[in-house]
């Protein structure tokens, strides 16, 4: 997987951008799996359940909030877009579509599985696909897990790659190939430290937190200076 990660950082932004197209397509279907559930949903399930066993709502915030994060890389891509490429209107579109699916794929979450048993599962996603049962295929949600890894791909490439653009301000003079390769190197050593999920959902929350600062100081950082020069 990281060698096709550094395969595909090394093809540049456009391929990336061809290729994030084919996964998009090749994982948008699976929501329509959740027609299947059709006959299981109960209504009773959704019972009120709001405000409940709850503990801190703003770190509950928090918690969504980090699904979302990745909209800020649009703007290592403005120096790519003409006037002519809406940029913004297509990250708002993307992200539209994200919320509808997690949206859709919450509901039937919780009027299928139900409230008390979603909270002992670790992975309910791949739960719920577990109920679905073919006549010639056991264990479906292995193969829908290999979907999942397009988009675990997309993801890291599109970080890898702006990672790259902005080191490669402090090495300029390094080859782009070297350069992507250290990146993907430092990252598939780092992966060897944690030992158990905890410590990996720990260093995401943590991380999380850091690029929600991020996200929101490099813009303002950005528009102040502008802001005080126009005035």
């Amino acid at each position: 997987m990281t060698y096709l990660l550094f395969l595909l950082l090394t093809k540049g932004l456009y391929n990336i951008s061809k290729a994030s197209t084919i996964f998009f397509w090749s994982t948008i279907w699976l929501n329509l799996l959740m027609l299947y559930y059709i006959g299981e949903f109960e209504f009773e399930r959704l019972t009120p359940y709001v405000f409940q066993d709850g503990g801190n709502m703003v770190e509950g915030f928090f918690h969504i909030y980090l699904a979302y994060l990745g909209y800020e890389l649009c703007m290592l891509l403005f120096p790519y877009a003409d006037q002519k490429t809406k940029l913004m209107k297509a990250a708002l579109y993307g992200h539209l579509i994200r919320t509808v699916s997690y949206v859709v794929m919450s509901f039937v979450s919780f009027g299928v599985i139900g409230h008390e048993l979603l909270k002992q599962m670790l992975f309910p996603l791949l739960d719920l696909l577990a109920y679905i049962k073919l006549p010639f295929i056991e264990r479906i949600e292995n193969l829908f897990y290999g979907f999942f890894l397009f988009t675990t791909i997309i993801t890291l490439v599109m970080y890898f790659w702006a990672a790259g653009e902005s080191t490669r301000r402090v090495f300029p003079r390094v080859k782009i190939k070297v350069h992507y390769f250290c990146i993907t190197l430092v990252a598939f050593i780092i992966s060897f430290i944690p030992k158990v999920l905890d410590t990996i959902r720990d260093w995401i929350m943590i991380l999380g937190y850091i690029q929600m600062g991020f996200a929101y100081v490099m813009p303002l950082l950005l528009i102040i200076p502008a802001a005080g020069a126009a005035a």
